[in-house]
């Protein structure tokens, strides 16, 4: 169980756990927060939808996964939704 493990890690892992958990999360809200007040809380949330395609983007640059071609599409179709939603209209 992975609870009972919870000894078994190092130092280390635990160091870079908090980092990635504080550090890291709170730049990124930050970052989030300051786009909201610039761009508007309707363009802004639209950006959430990058969280996945960016993540998926850096496992196969980072990881050298390999991402199925549905996953691809999905992830095209998101980036295709957050364009037509910060489209400005005339």
């Amino acid at each position: 169980s992975p609870i009972a493990s919870i000894g078994d890690y190092s130092l280390n892992y635990w160091l870079h756990m908090v980092f990635l958990s504080v550090v890291v999360i709170s730049i990124a809200t930050s970052m989030f927060f300051l786009g909201t007040k610039k761009l508007g809380a309707r363009r802004s949330s639209s950006f959430v939808f990058i969280v996945p395609t960016t993540a998926m983007g850096l496992s196969v640059w980072y990881f050298n996964e390999v991402i199925s071609s549905s996953t691809l599409i999905g992830g095209m179709l998101a980036m295709g939704a957050i364009y037509l939603i910060n489209k400005t209209t005339r």
